[in-house]
């Protein structure tokens, strides 16, 4: 398979290719849900943000994946002080998923119960919902940072870590 997924990119692993999904996803719905809650009659709203968790849940799944995949592949053997730095990256990540993993099932649930509605009720409910997803933003975020430092100041899954091409002399 990674034969396969190199054919078409120099990344050395998805993660990075894909991280950055469940961010944008994830993000917008909780901007979404707050348009939902401010404009309670549109209805469309609402499940267009249960539909933006599902989505941001589902990247969020694949992009855990593909690090967990990823932090195999591309820690040097001489990055032994990498390791626990990765595994809380991973920690992190793993909350982020058990959130929006959970929330996406509710929001799915959610709308299915309430599909005949013509009109959000339950103000407290999709409130809580949103602030859900906000304390799932801040975990995010932070999985995020932990990540951005590997890459940046670990230099973990850069070029320096990978073996380069020979230059054909």
């Amino acid at each position: 398979m990674t034969e396969f997924i190199q054919s078409f990119t120099s990344l050395p692993n998805l993660h990075p290719a894909i991280v950055h999904f469940p961010i944008a996803l994830l993000v917008t719905a909780v901007a979404i849900d707050l348009i939902a809650i401010l404009r309670p009659q549109r209805v469309w709203i609402d499940r267009m943000a249960a539909t933006l968790y599902v989505l941001g849940g589902i990247a969020a799944l694949v992009a855990y994946l593909t690090g967990d995949q990823a932090s195999d592949a591309v820690i040097p053997a001489t990055a032994v002080q990498v390791l626990p730095k990765i595994a809380i990256h991973s920690h992190w990540a793993g909350y982020t998923l058990w959130i929006f993993g959970t929330l996406a099932v509710v929001r799915l649930g959610w709308a299915w119960w309430r599909r005949h509605d013509t009109a959000m009720r339950h103000m407290a409910i999709r409130i809580a919902f949103w602030l859900v997803g906000v304390g799932g933003l801040f975990v995010l975020a932070k999985t995020a940072d932990l990540g951005g430092r590997l890459v940046f100041w670990y230099q973990v899954g850069s070029e320096a870590q990978h073996h380069q091409p020979s230059s054909g002399k």
